[in-house]
């Protein structure tokens, strides 16, 4: 295994970080650019700063509209550095970006032992688009890009690991995604532990017993949630975001089956909206209190729209399906193009639109979003039959490929994870969703292509 030289990846850094802050201060690329979503609190998924910095821990108990990590991240700002706090995040952001780059870099050249394709690899993900519109854009997208990064990089690891270090990094990454966006669902860490306990070896019992403690803030989250709000989960809004996903294109005669509240107001209206239905409790808290989505009245509304859901659901299943068929086609589109940062992307001049290019064949393939509509399923085809063709119904041959290529297999995991809950859960944002494990995807790509058309001795 070839050892990572930091000339490269630092190289690699700088080049992405002074190319971020050329575009913020030659074309105005910061959060708040062209003075769109220039406010911490502009989008749903943040509470208003003045409670954050005013209440943070008391905030942030109420809080369950989101899991907690992006509104302690805000609120530690705010009290650390407000009026100029989004500057500071604006900064930090690329920061981030540049080590997302970094592990790209390291990703590749484990995977493929080759310096020249992981430092080729790594200056076309260095300048990939979306890294600079998402490190401008005010929420979780480029966090959540560079978890899955460090998650699957520090999986890489473990093969010639002496210790179990990098497993346990492996979980506090992954976990740290979970507290920060709820498409990660807890539900990830009954693969993630138990694979760790299988790379782990003999050590398992030691690995188990650390990965449970390192979890534990997950499992107490949901735990406060279904306490405090009857549900179990790290988001409110799962049944308004799954029926705004099933209700596409269902008959007038269909929806009438259903509760009339759900009819006669689109979901993710104003709490206000709710009142006549009887959704007009009370709360001393001022997070759960004003007419925003995380007003306390949220977790019941939505709950109303999770059992019209199933309900539309187990009528026809196959229209659900059929609306993320629908739903891939958006999230197959470039990521840069998403309709809240396309005004940056377009700022980006010949930068953006040659990646646009590669990623849409000239534009040939925009019906379909972009090359990944068919690559996606192509290169996973390939990965699987890859493994089936090496392991047939060995167990032994099985377990000793996981434990081998750690990276490829819990990556590709990820991946499909990810575009499955970016597609069925999901309707009218999924390129935004794509990019949290865009740049992954992209690493797998070129290390795949690697394998397939690597010489002998190369």
């Amino acid at each position: 295994m070839r050892t990572s030289r930091p000339g490269p990846a630092l190289v690699l850094f700088l080049l992405h970080v002074a190319v971020a802050l050329a575009y913020r201060f030659f074309a105005g690329l910061e959060i708040g650019f062209g003075g769109r979503f220039g406010r911490w609190d502009w989008f749903w998924q943040t509470l208003r700063m003045e409670d954050l910095r005013s209440d943070l821990m008391g905030s942030l108990w109420h809080l369950h509209a989101q899991p907690p990590l992006l509104n302690l991240y805000g609120g530690v700002l705010g009290k650390l550095f407000y009026p100029h706090h989004l500057v500071v995040l604006g900064y930090l952001q690329i920061f981030a970006g540049g080590l997302a780059v970094v592990l790209c870099y390291r990703l590749l050249l484990r995977m493929t032992e080759s310096r020249r394709v992981a430092a080729g690899g790594g200056l076309f993900l260095a300048l990939l688009p979306g890294f600079f519109v998402y490190e401008a854009y005010l929420l979780y997208t480029l966090l959540a890009a560079f978890l899955v990064l460090l998650c699957i990089e520090r999986l890489a690891r473990t093969p010639d690991a002496p210790g179990l270090g990098p497993l346990y990094g492996f979980v506090a990454a992954l976990c740290a995604l979970i507290l920060l966006r709820s498409a990660f669902h807890l539900a990830l860490l009954g693969i993630a532990v138990p694979f760790g306990c299988l790379l782990a070896k003999d050590r398992w019992p030691r690995f188990l017993a650390v990965a449970l403690l390192i979890s534990s803030p997950c499992f107490l989250w949901y735990g406060k949630n279904l306490a405090q709000f009857d549900f179990f989960g790290s988001s409110s809004w799962g049944g308004q975001g799954l029926f705004r996903v099933v209700s596409v294109d269902r008959s007038w005669e269909e929806l009438q089956t259903c509760d009339p509240m759900v009819v006669e107001q689109p979901a993710f209206s104003a709490p206000s909206a709710y009142k006549p239905y009887g959704f007009d409790g009370s709360f001393d808290a001022p997070s759960l209190s004003q007419d925003d989505f995380h007003n306390g009245n949220v977790p019941a509304i939505s709950k109303v729209y999770g059992e019209a859901s199933a309900k539309l659901i187990q009528s026809d299943p196959w229209a659900w399906l059929e609306n993320g068929r629908a739903a891939y086609a958006f999230y197959c589109a470039p990521s840069a193009r998403f309709k809240q940062v396309e005004p940056m992307a377009e700022a980006m001049g010949w930068h953006e639109r040659s990646y646009l290019m590669l990623f849409t064949i000239g534009g040939l393939t925009e019906d379909y979003g972009s090359i990944y509509y068919t690559l996606i399923p192509l290169l996973l085809a390939l990965a699987v039959y890859g493994a089936v063709a090496r392991c047939r119904l060995s167990p032994q041959a099985w377990t000793a490929y996981f434990r081998s290529h750690p990276a490829g297999v819990f990556g590709w995991f990820l991946v499909v994870y990810t575009t499955l809950v970016g597609c069925l859960f999901e309707f009218g944002e999924n390129e935004r969703f794509k990019f949290m494990i865009e740049p992954l995807f992209l690493v797998l790509v070129i290390a795949q292509l690697r394998g397939l058309f690597a010489r002998k001795g190369d």
